[in-house]
């Protein structure tokens, strides 16, 4: 009896030493699960890519404001203000600022203008870029020398009121006024390319992708003898349209042209080759944004574009 004793004792201690290793080793496994995510880099508050300094931009806004006293505000309406910009985190105070000063400056009202610096400052940076640009670049007589009111419908349809990539649309105005105005392109006066350079990038707010371009070649295209050499006006309205449809579109329709005109395609006569590219240009609608279906060009605009003329050209 002793001896079988001994003999279990010897085993049962052999088995627990013969785990011991084992059970080492998964403990060791386990700390190492449990605390692999403290290995990692943990960032310091100050190395946080997206800060949002709300106190800075608090202080900085008030300050502003404190040192205007023609402004007419009441301290609780400084604290007001204020607060609402900082929570536009980061720069926020800059770009109320900014925006400000350039309303004030052109004869808005205290009201107006804080309103509006107010909403861009609680936007990402390019919107107020876009909506100086713009509205500078409208209002000023040295740039297209418009009115007050019209400078800011037109900054608002393309910053404020944008619904794509106001970097783009600051990009495509710029272009477009520079190719309305030029005695190489349309040679059409200051202001009304400011109005026609608008209507053309709003109705492009959809897409992802710059077109100024496009209606640069599209309108050489129809006003030149290797297309139908339409006059200015009737080629402003064909490539106002086409645009509208996607950037492929006047490709689609400088395509579809060629082929319905010569005799080796359709073999159509001039008007009738137009009718029939418009037609297939509308089918274009390409890199459109996600979660926007195909709409009616006219209802892509707002009212405030259509009461400055911008609306498209009926046919």
């Amino acid at each position: 009896m002793k001896f079988i004793l001994r003999t279990l004792c010897c085993v049962f201690a052999f088995s627990i030493f013969s785990l011991a290793p084992t059970r080492v080793a998964q403990a060791a496994s386990l700390k190492d699960l449990t605390t692999a995510h403290l290995d990692t880099k943990l960032l310091k508050a100050s190395q946080v890519p997206e800060r949002c300094s709300s106190a800075r931009e608090f202080i900085t806004t008030f300050e502003y404001l404190q040192r205007h006293p023609g402004l007419a505000l009441t301290r609780e309406q400084m604290f007001d203000v204020a607060s609402q910009v900082a929570k536009g985190c980061s720069g926020a105070a800059r770009r109320f600022v900014k925006v400000f000063e350039v309303l004030s400056k052109s004869g808005s009202g205290t009201h107006d203008a804080i309103k509006i610096a107010v909403e861009l400052a609680n936007r990402p940076q390019a919107y107020s870029d876009t909506f100086v640009l713009v509205f500078t670049r409208s209002y000023l007589t040295k740039y297209l020398n418009l009115d007050y009111r019209t400078s800011l419908i037109l900054a608002n349809a393309l910053a404020t009121n944008y619904t794509g990539d106001p970097r783009i649309a600051a990009k495509d105005f710029v272009k477009l006024v520079k190719f309305c105005d030029s005695s190489k392109g349309m040679n059409y006066s200051k202001p009304l390319c400011g109005i026609i350079a608008a209507r053309v990038v709003k109705r492009a707010e959809n897409f992802d992708a710059l077109i100024a371009g496009q209606f640069i070649k599209l309108y050489r295209f129809l006003t030149s003898s290797k297309g139908p050499a339409a006059p200015i006006a009737k080629a402003l309205k064909i490539a106002d349209n086409v645009v509208a449809q996607g950037p492929e579109a006047a490709d689609n329709f400088i395509t579809a042209y060629n082929y319905a005109i010569t005799n080796g395609g359709l073999g159509l006569p001039a008007v009738q080759s137009v009718a029939f590219a418009e037609n297939i240009s509308k089918d274009t609608f390409y890199n459109l944004k996600p979660g926007i279906f195909r709409k009616s060009i006219a209802s892509r605009l707002p009212a405030s574009i259509v009461q400055l003329n911008l609306a498209p050209a009926k046919n």
